[in-house]
């Protein structure tokens, strides 16, 4: 099949439209992926991408680096789809051997995007997006400035949407306390991002004070 986006009139553009139209393939197959085996997550998906890019903007993030995290937003929870349902979907509090499990997404993940030919630069964003600034998270436990450029920034937006949600073993919080419960963990976020994140979210309040 030809790929749409090549009309044959340049045949420089030979190699780069065809990469593209892999790309698309690409990024089509791994969302049917997230549709079908982890459908609760495709919300989780698109909610993460949408925060990420308005983080990501507010940050001041090139245009090209934005477009890495909001790519990587969509796709950082993909590795899920390995995890057993029996596990992802229990409604409770993991055992630390289920928690070990569920962080094994982190890796999943990024070695799922590698089979496929999408931005490189994705990769690392989604492999490392559970690092905690302070060096306390997974999967490598790096800190500050040596976690990759657009991990931190999906950090924060995972955790603020997976906080207002309903989880099996707690009701959703409000952004308000969402926010707060975020401060009272300050050391796994970006500091600087984490106040301009709030105050994006403060900001929204005026439109929906009832959040």
């Amino acid at each position: 099949m030809v790929c749409p986006l090549f009309n044959g009139s340049d045949s420089r553009n030979r190699r780069g439209v065809g990469l593209s139209c892999r790309m698309h393939t690409s990024y089509s197959a791994l969302d049917f992926l997230i549709t079908h085996f982890d459908p609760h997550g495709d919300e989780h998906a698109d909610n993460v991408q949408v925060l990420a890019v308005q983080l990501s903007m507010a940050a001041g993030l090139d245009a090209q680096n934005a477009q890495w995290v909001e790519t990587a937003a969509h796709y950082h929870d993909i590795g899920k789809i390995f995890i057993p349902e029996g596990i992802r979907r229990f409604p409770g509090m993991f055992t630390p051997i289920e928690t070990l499990a569920m962080q094994k997404h982190c890796e999943l993940g990024s070695q799922l995007l590698q089979c496929f030919p999408v931005d490189p630069q994705i990769i690392p964003i989604v492999f490392h997006h559970h690092e905690n600034y302070d060096g306390s998270g997974y999967p490598m436990m790096l800190c500050g400035e040596s976690i990759p450029i657009g991990a931190p920034v999906i950090r924060i937006v995972d955790s603020f949407d997976a906080l207002t949600h309903s989880r099996g073993y707690r009701f959703a919080c409000s952004h308000k306390r969402a926010l707060e419960k975020m401060q009272e963990k300050r050391e796994h976020y970006d500091p600087n991002m984490l106040d301009l994140f709030s105050e994006l979210i403060r900001e929204s309040w005026t439109r929906q004070p009832s959040r």
